[in-house]
């Protein structure tokens, strides 16, 4: 059987294009759902101003990938947790048009919360920090939230990385083998 010596240089790409692959798996595990093709995100109808121990009306619309209201009959919820790491969850109710829930919710006391949204079978949607001041009047502030980042790009970023890392693969296996056919 005829054996040739690999070269140095094959080994050194054989280790840039397993990491490459690591790095690819990497993005595709945090994409979690989203990768399943099983993921929904939530817009809130307004960012709402809590007075500590009264209800307010959280409104809200949950999108399968981000386009089309969905209908979700079981399990969609607002969770809230304190800094103590006590969690409540507050049923939400189908309310007007489609994939569009409303939840009374009742924040306990003034302090950080960080909540989300429970979206039934699909994966929570974070919320981030809401921050309720004893001295707030119960408003609804504008719509949207400004401190969060937007769910587009979140899933827009994850998408790229995976087209880059794609692109990185098929830019190293051809010009390997622009290298072999020049050799």
């Amino acid at each position: 059987m005829n054996q040739h010596p690999v070269p140095e240089r094959h080994h050194a790409h054989s280790r840039t294009l397993v990491g490459l692959l690591v790095a690819l798996l990497a993005i595709l595990g945090l994409g979690g759902t989203a990768a399943a093709g099983g993921w929904a995100v939530t817009t809130l109808d307004a960012t709402p101003v809590p007075v500590p121990g009264e209800p307010v009306d959280v409104g809200f619309t949950i999108r399968q990938h981000g386009v089309t209201p969905v209908d979700i009959a079981d399990g969609v919820a607002i969770e809230v947790v304190a800094a103590d790491g006590t969690v409540q969850r507050f049923p939400a109710e189908r309310q007007g048009v489609v994939g569009h829930y409303v939840a009374s919710v009742v924040f306990p006391a003034a302090g950080d919360f960080n909540w989300s949204v429970i979206q039934g079978s699909f994966g929570p949607q974070d919320l981030g920090v809401l921050s309720v001041d004893a001295a707030t009047s119960g408003a609804v502030a504008g719509a949207g939230s400004e401190h969060r980042f937007p769910a587009v790009l979140r899933y827009g970023l994850i998408a790229l990385a995976v087209c880059l890392a794609a692109f990185a693969i098929v830019d190293f296996v051809s010009s390997r083998r622009r290298r072999t056919a020049a050799a």
